[in-house]
């Protein structure tokens, strides 16, 4: 009887059949494969680098940048920018969006955001934009002045009339007139006597030259019945004018004379 080589019957049992190797055409096609993705990760980097060298980044670099990485708020407040600075504020205002969803204090990126949502008649967007600059910023009196505006044409009186009084509270020394002269004509359009009188002694201490103020002090007295103040203010309304280089002097230095 024959028998099988103890080695071979050995190797039969207990081992496993040497690995295969791959195919020409397997092992070409690998390498293309990884060739390739060391390629793009080559031409990113390159990119990358070029980009950082420059020394200030183009538009087409933050489109590329923002392209590769469409959650970076970061890049597309740099392209919001690069676009601005080309005039071409349409583009950059779904960028500036982002950036300010992004970073809510973010004072320019918020201004942005509200001069385009009124360009594109989005009130309720530069409403939320306004009053985010005001939460970060509520001594910005423009912007408070811009916030009571918009509520004010929107019907909401009484919200811009607490947004103006919360600017005239807030209002630093070089806005403090204008911030109480804001406050004069609400005042008298809901028979607030007392309160005009007061904001315009404000307004007026704040900025004695005020034809505004002084216009709307004589209103205010008028209202109260005080016709001797009402007098006094008109005529230092019409004093002020005639030295004034202010343009609407001649305004209210007509409306002071009729109201005489």
């Amino acid at each position: 009887m024959t028998t099988r080589p103890l080695g071979l019957r050995r190797y039969i049992l207990t081992e496993s059949p040497p690995p295969t190797r791959p195919g020409w055409r397997t092992t070409v096609i690998n390498a293309g494969v990884i060739l390739s993705v060391i390629a793009g990760g080559l031409g990113l980097l390159i990119g990358a680098l070029q980009i950082s060298s420059r020394p200030t980044p183009t538009l087409a670099d933050w489109l590329l940048i923002v392209g590769h990485n469409p959650t970076d708020a970061a890049a597309h407040r740099a392209l919001a920018a690069a676009y601005r600075a080309q005039q071409q504020d349409r583009l950059a205002y779904p960028h500036w969006l982002i950036a300010a969803a992004a970073w809510p204090h973010d004072q320019e990126a918020q201004h942005a955001v509200a001069a385009g949502a009124r360009a594109l008649g989005q009130t309720q967007v530069a409403l939320a934009a306004w009053q985010a600059i005001l939460v970060t910023n509520p001594s910005d009196t423009l912007t408070a002045h811009q916030l009571g505006d918009l509520l004010a044409a929107q019907g909401d009186r009484a919200g811009a009339l607490v947004v103006w009084e919360a600017a005239a509270v807030h209002a630093g020394p070089s806005d403090r007139a204008s911030a109480y002269s804001k406050l004069i004509a609400p005042y008298l359009a809901t028979g607030r006597a007392a309160d005009a009188v007061q904001a315009a002694q404000h307004a007026l201490t704040a900025d004695p030259h005020r034809l505004d103020a002084w216009c709307g002090l004589g209103d205010a007295a008028a209202l109260a019945g005080d016709v001797v103040n009402e007098r006094r203010a008109y005529q230092a309304c019409r004093s002020e004018a005639v030295h004034s280089s202010d343009t609407v002097a001649p305004t209210w230095d007509g409306y002071a004379r009729t109201h005489l």
